[in-house]
């Protein structure tokens, strides 16, 4: 069964998934760049981790960017706005297992 698209939902909300979109972007750029920054002077298993945790980011966010736009053009705002904000959550999740598991 499917469901009809959100006709109830006001325009503003579009702008909402959009800039969830954009904030998931910025998020995924500044985790890149502090996994970056974490890499020099690193040994070789901890740089292996690093590349993992850098290639699930980039797949978390596009994948968030191409399912948001995906609800956006079915008719889902609200939705595009959770899955637009997931490059967020993984980001700050990821940073604080990193901090945990790094603790020297």
């Amino acid at each position: 069964m499917t469901t009809p698209p959100d006709e109830s939902a006001p325009g503003w909300v579009n702008t909402l998934a959009i800039l969830a979109m954009i904030a998931g972007l910025f998020a995924t750029a500044l985790f890149e760049v502090l996994l970056l920054a974490s890499a020099p002077n690193g040994k070789p298993d901890y740089l292996a981790r690093l590349k993992a945790w850098m290639l699930a980011g980039l797949l978390v966010a596009t994948l968030s960017l191409a399912g948001s736009i995906w609800l956006l053009v079915v008719g889902r705002p609200w939705a595009a706005v959770g899955v637009g904000s997931a490059p967020v959550a993984f980001a700050i999740l990821a940073v604080v297992i990193i901090a945990r598991v790094e603790r020297p």
